[in-house]
């Protein structure tokens, strides 16, 4: 799963993070993820939104 967290920097920028997880499900690869991104980026950043962003994600397959 590619997962995608928006968030704004200490200097008031958006930028984006992306993480691949392995992780089967959803709940742990976003923890995973979540855990990551504090470990790496340091500073006061916050997250404004966390998504998959696998391709076909959020898509009706039914359709």
């Amino acid at each position: 799963m590619n997962i995608e967290i928006k968030y704004q920097a200490e200097d008031g920028e958006i930028r984006y993070y992306h993480f691949e997880s392995w992780e089967l499900a959803e709940d742990d690869a976003f923890r995973e993820a979540m855990q990551e991104f504090r470990s790496t980026r340091t500073g006061k950043n916050k997250i404004l939104s966390i998504r998959d962003a696998s391709i076909g994600a959020g898509r009706n397959w039914k359709e």
